[in-house]
């Protein structure tokens, strides 16, 4: 370009959702604890009550 200004946006890639905070992980992290317990014989009862979740969302989780 003679004589101007050429400008160049910096393109940064956005992080999903939880990625910077470490959220993902920790969900991640819970949810594979919960399927492991469901699996060792813990009932959904037991998991609503230990993890403070839904019956419904500790359903999502598990058959998902």
């Amino acid at each position: 370009v003679k004589g101007g200004l050429l400008y160049i946006p910096h393109v940064e890639k956005t992080k999903r959702w939880g990625e910077r905070s470490g959220a993902t992980d920790y969900y991640r992290t819970r949810n594979q604890d919960i399927k492991r317990k469901y699996k060792e014989g813990a009932t959904i009862a037991q998991l609503c009550d230990q993890y403070h979740l839904a019956i419904d969302t500790i359903k999502k989780i598990l058959y998902r």
